[in-house]
């Protein structure tokens, strides 16, 4: 074996799954196929046809038709099911990720950041991968159209309905923390606001320190900053001393970081 030859062979293994490529590939091998079951019906129609009007010698002709197409037909399917050898559950365990990042910023002009568990989240929606499931979950919707345009329209969708909402709840939620916590100069760190969130049961489970920072991120980019009660927020950046714990450090959509330490009420 030269070089070249296993340079490409090792290029191949290492190519990341995509599903798109796969999809359309199979969708040909299955237009054929229609092809020949569109036939198949057509010389069943005529058979039908020289029935309905006694045409003996064109019943004999479309019978014949009809019984060749139909020994055909079988061994083509056999032969595209046999062709889908795609691991979804392998797609799952990673490259799904990139695929579905790559058109939500093609078609929508959308930036999917991964957090630390490996979910990606396109503020405030988080989808995660359920392998042994053949599924998605966006948000708390089981996805099983897991193809990437598909899915992509449906986050945009659900992403853009949800925001609003999420942005004016994070806002009440910060705001009731705020006043619980707030220091003398009227700032409330956020690490301690996340904090007492999370004693609430189930909610850090749904609620990564790296999911809080977009979250952060969406309410700052929203324009939506007054409380049900009038209280305007404003999200303090880090300056002087401060501790890295402290900070929540999110990327905004140009790849900048974005970096909140505290919040204030007014």
């Amino acid at each position: 074996m030269n070089n070249d030859h296993f340079q490409q062979e090792q290029s191949a293994e290492l190519a990341p799954l995509r599903l798109i490529p796969a999809l359309q590939e199979h969708e040909e091998r299955l237009k054929e196929l229609m092809k020949t079951a569109n036939s198949y019906v057509g010389a069943l129609k005529r058979w039908m046809k020289a029935c309905q009007i006694g045409n003996v010698s064109d019943m004999q002709k479309a019978m014949e038709q009809a019984l060749k197409l139909s020994q055909e037909i079988e061994p083509r399917t056999d032969e595209v099911k046999k062709n889908w050898q795609f691991d979804v559950p392998e797609y799952l365990a990673g490259a799904w990720k990139q695929e579905l990042q790559s058109v939500l910023m093609e078609n929508y002009s959308l930036r999917a950041l991964v957090d630390e568990n490996g979910n990606l989240i396109s503020p405030p929606v988080t989808v995660r991968a359920q392998p042994d499931r053949s599924a998605l979950l966006i948000g708390k919707q089981r996805w099983v159209t897991l193809h990437p345009e598909v899915t992509a329209k449906n986050l945009k969708r659900l992403r853009d309905r949800l925001a609003n909402a999420a942005v004016q709840e994070l806002l009440e939620a910060l705001y009731a923390k705020w006043e619980r916590h707030k220091q003398p100069g009227g700032v409330a760190l956020l690490r301690v606001i996340y904090e007492d969130l999370a004693e609430t049961p189930g909610w850090k489970r749904e609620n990564s320190k790296s999911k809080f920072g977009q979250d952060l991120y969406a309410l700052d980019r929203s324009g939506i900053l007054t409380t049900r009660k009038g209280a305007r927020c404003k999200l303090i950046l880090p300056s002087g001393k401060y501790g890295e714990r402290d900070i929540f450090t999110v990327i905004a959509e140009d790849g900048k970081p974005v970096r909140y330490y505290g919040i204030r009420f007014q």
